[in-house]
């Protein structure tokens, strides 16, 4: 028994049905692999924009936090002039 040929003809797919259901399968796989998209692609670009959006409220959350200890020490200051001023 020899290497049965591709069954492309009408006869062959009548005489040999699970060979010809194979071939279209693998050949709807193997189309199916080539010609999807690339998901990983997608996801390294969301990665970087997440990753800049990180470092940007990192950045802005130090900031705030610089303003808020800078308001307090400011405030504190104050106090302090205002403490010494009304002491005799």
């Amino acid at each position: 028994m020899g290497i049965p040929k591709l069954p492309f003809s009408f006869p062959d797919f009548v005489k040999y049905p699970l060979q010809a259901v194979v071939y279209l399968l693998l050949a709807y796989f193997v189309f199916k692999e080539f010609t999807r998209g690339h998901e990983c692609d997608d996801l390294r670009q969301a990665n970087i924009v997440l990753s800049k959006r990180v470092d940007k409220l990192e950045k802005d959350k130090d900031d705030l936090t610089w303003a808020v200890a800078v308001k307090s020490g400011v405030i504190n200051q104050l106090k302090s002039k205002q403490d010494s001023i009304s002491k005799p």
